[in-house]
């Protein structure tokens, strides 16, 4: 699900650049000011480009770090889940701040749509992330179990008898050899 989410991010930022590409900043500002938005002592259209490029590149870099993220915590990497925690939790905080903007609006029903499906994404996401998480370490303890188990059917490397490293007793019924016998003629 965290590579589904990563590629989605990458598809926004795609789509950022198409719509700005196509409306261009005098449209996109000619549409600000019809609503109302304002920004005393700022130009509009500078607000707009920059806003266009933080987003986007923000959401390129995000979606390649969940992608390759998302491969790690496939192969079983610790690590890489708990990163992916901590930057799908940013992404959850700044979807509910949006969410919770787009609320006070009037007609921002798109808006809260497109904004509480990213954040519930981002939640279930995080809930698998966290269950794989409890599955490493009961991984990790079954692993240790079973290098236990073999361990105690292999008999000891230096098996000399007693198991305390002594030599075997000696064989009592073949008793002392006798000498050596040389015939001389």
């Amino acid at each position: 699900m965290q590579i589904i989410l990563g590629c989605l991010l990458l598809l926004f930022s795609g789509l950022l650049a198409v719509v700005y590409r196509m409306r261009g900043a005098a449209d996109i500002v000619e549409e600000m000011q019809r609503r109302g938005v304002s920004m005393p002592g700022q130009d509009l259209a500078q607000v707009v480009v920059l806003g266009v490029v933080v987003l986007g590149g923000g959401a390129v870099v995000l979606g390649i770090a969940l992608v390759v993220l998302g491969i790690f915590v496939r192969r079983g990497s610790r690590g890489a889940a708990m990163t992916s925690i901590a930057l799908l939790s940013l992404v959850a905080l700044v979807c509910l701040m949006t969410l919770v903007g787009g609320l006070s609006q009037s007609g921002a029903i798109v808006l809260v749509l497109l904004y509480g499906s990213v954040l519930a994404l981002c939640l279930a996401t995080i809930a698998n992330l966290l269950r794989a998480l409890r599955a490493w370490r009961d991984r990790q303890s079954l692993a240790a179990m079973q290098q236990a188990w073999l361990m105690m059917q292999q008999p000891p490397a230096s098996s000399y008898g007693y198991g305390y490293g002594y030599a075997s007793a000696p064989d009592e019924s073949s008793g002392p050899s006798p000498p050596a016998s040389s015939s001389s003629a």
